[in-house]
């Protein structure tokens, strides 16, 4: 049987926690029962950081709680999830899950059967939506704009946002964890298109088949994180050239 960690980073609410693990542990429980994949569940939170989950050893004891001292940004908190999962034991996936999302049914399984389809080697988004109907995260275009997903088929994409990721341990053992050089926002992004450099297909499973009942949380990016992100994903020019058109469109505003 193939096995999956499912790495979380808990620095959102309590009750959206519980909402998100009670949909995937159900749907995970599923798949173990078919004989197809069998799933350890990782949740970080810095010692004493919100989002502790005080809740969790009673009400999810499946769950391991990883705490660590030191900075909370998202990236921060995936690395030591992942570092902690991966010593652990020798896992086939590492999936992400943003602690905001709720799986729609059978999405844990969609996810599964479109990596098995690819062979197990492709990186797999899933897209998210709004109470409303908007696609807000998922699989982006090498500027970062949102791919809406087919109804029946993987759509390629350059990158994703973290919301829900299913990484191969090939693709992990190409490219390790999350670059260290970013602290909150942008790893994510950045993951896709080193993949991408790597030759590993990334694709959008489909359907929108999870949902976000709050608004993203926003992630900073340093001057020094945005520039790399930018040459990685759209060349040295671009990236020289981002400041300048930032503060160009900032001028225009206050005019």
């Amino acid at each position: 049987m193939l096995s999956a960690a499912v790495l979380i980073t808990a620095q959102g609410r309590d009750d959206s926690l519980s909402r998100c693990l009670e949909p995937l542990i159900r749907q995970a429980d599923d798949l173990r029962g078919e004989g197809l994949c069998s799933f350890d569940y990782y949740i970080g939170s810095p010692s004493g950081g919100p989002g502790a989950g005080e809740f969790l050893p009673e009400r999810f004891p499946e769950v391991k709680i990883v705490r660590w001292d030191g900075a909370d940004g998202w990236c921060d908190s995936m690395r030591h999830v992942w570092k902690s999962a991966s010593e652990a034991a020798e896992y086939d996936f590492f999936l992400w899950v943003d602690p905001e999302i709720e799986l729609a049914d059978g999405a844990l399984g969609t996810i599964m059967e479109t990596s098995a389809l690819l062979r197990n080697k492709a990186v797999v988004a899933g897209s998210v939506c709004s109470g409303d109907g908007t696609l807000v995260g998922g699989g982006r275009t090498s500027n970062g704009r949102l791919i809406s997903p087919d109804v029946s088929v993987p759509v390629p994409c350059a990158s994703f946002d973290g919301a829900l990721v299913l990484v191969p341990g090939t693709a992990y053992e190409a490219l390790g964890s999350i670059d260290g050089l970013f602290h909150d926002g942008g790893g994510d992004f950045d993951y896709g298109i080193r993949a991408g450099r790597k030759g590993i297909l990334r694709v959008i499973a489909p359907g929108t088949i999870a949902l976000r009942r709050h608004p993203a949380l926003p992630r900073s990016l340093t001057g020094r994180e945005r520039f790399v992100l930018d040459r990685r994903s759209r060349g040295v020019f671009y990236a020289a050239l981002h400041p300048v058109l930032d503060f160009a469109v900032r001028l225009l505003r206050r005019r």
